[in-house]
């Protein structure tokens, strides 16, 4: 069953607090657990810099009630890797008749600050 390949992923909120020179600090805030299976789709084809590419475009296959919105923040439990979501749930779900109730999510995998 496809529930076998989901894995732990974390909903993280982000909070300002002051910080001591008067400034705000954004702070990532453990928000929900919940469990998906993360994919790549092959997207676009290009050219750049005069060589062809195929982006591959990550997704996620989630419950239906996972709460999951337009530019939330996901983290993989597994690597730690950060996930911007890139659209919304419930404009890709399986028929209300399907046995497997799911939605799937486009993600940006974000680069981790150097």
């Amino acid at each position: 069953m496809l529930t076998d390949y989901f894995e732990p992923f974390t909903l993280l909120k982000s909070a300002s607090c002051p910080d001591p020179c008067g400034g705000q600090l954004q702070q990532d805030v453990t928000e929900l657990p919940f469990h998906a299976a993360l994919a790549d789709a092959l997207g676009e084809e290009g050219e750049r810099g005069g060589k062809p590419f195929i982006r591959v475009t990550p997704y996620l296959l989630c419950p239906p009630e996972t709460p999951l919105k337009l530019d939330d923040i996901i983290r993989r439990e597994k690597d730690g890797a950060h996930y911007r979501v890139c659209s919304r749930p419930e404009d890709r779900r399986t028929p209300l008749g399907a046995g497997f109730p799911y939605a799937e999510v486009r993600l940006e995998r974000m680069e981790a600050d150097a």
